[in-house]
């Protein structure tokens, strides 16, 4: 199973680029452009998978993508633990048994699969060779044999260089760099020591960023940041995550 999706990207009424999969409903992002979109749908993608992992519900299969999407990937350790949970169903496994399998510790085990957990790449590939599964590799390069469609849809998203990641201030006058969703919510919640609500955050970056966020889009990146193990959740706030050990 691949865990390459297409998305569909297109200008919100603000300029930002939207970006949506329609097999994952749950993942919808933005970027300030067309390269900030796509590295946030990456990230989207890979929170989308890890939620599905946690919540035990089924990772569906990419559809064919379609004329104007562009295919995008989850990072390559989300994607392997999608594999080996993907794997572990299909086989009616449980972690117990996994543990066995790979004579070790269930608690070890668990990790393999956990996405909140770090893993490393060798040893989630050798827990999908113990489960006689195939890891196949592809590398795609923008630069290389780029298509029309790819053409079309840099074009449709082109701004300016000047008028990139410009916010204005009250006067119309240009003001400080708009950062990206992403960093821009990290930057509120640290900016809250006693704990930020989604409302807190989406008022900060209207006020700060001149951002105009939906609290659906929000509650993506929130997510995002806390799989991540930059942020985490308490009593209904949003603060940044204690350090914690490595695995």
């Amino acid at each position: 199973m691949e865990y390459r999706y297409p998305a569909t990207l297109e200008p919100d009424e603000e300029g930002r680029v939207l970006v949506r999969f329609a097999d994952l409903p749950e993942a919808l992002t933005d970027g300030a452009d067309l390269a900030e979109a796509l590295l946030e749908a990456a990230d989207c993608l890979s929170e989308a998978l890890a939620s599905r992992i946690v919540d035990g519900e089924a990772i569906p299969r990419a559809t064919p993508p379609e004329p104007g999407q562009r295919v995008v990937s989850p990072s390559p350790t989300i994607a392997l633990k999608a594999a080996l949970y993907e794997a572990l169903r299909r086989r009616d496994m449980t972690v117990a048994d996994l543990a066995a399998q790979l004579d070790m510790d269930w608690h070890q085990a668990a990790r393999l699969i956990d996405p909140r957990r770090a893993s490393k790449l060798t040893s989630l590939s050798a827990a999908l060779g113990a489960l006689d599964c195939q890891i196949l590799l592809s590398v795609h390069d923008p630069k290389e044999n780029r298509g029309a469609q790819d053409e079309l849809l840099a074009e449709r998203f082109r701004v300016p260089a000047k008028a990139k990641n410009l916010v204005h201030t009250g006067a119309d006058e240009p003001g400080q760099q708009v950062p990206s969703l992403s960093d821009a919510t990290l930057r509120v919640v640290r900016a809250h020591p006693e704990g930020a609500t989604g409302a807190d955050v989406i008022a900060y970056l209207s006020r700060e960023f001149g951002l105009k966020v939906r609290p659906d889009q929000l509650g993506i990146v929130l997510r995002r940041h806390r799989q991540a193990g930059q942020l985490e959740n308490r009593d209904q706030r949003w603060y940044p995550a204690r350090s914690r050990e490595s695995d």
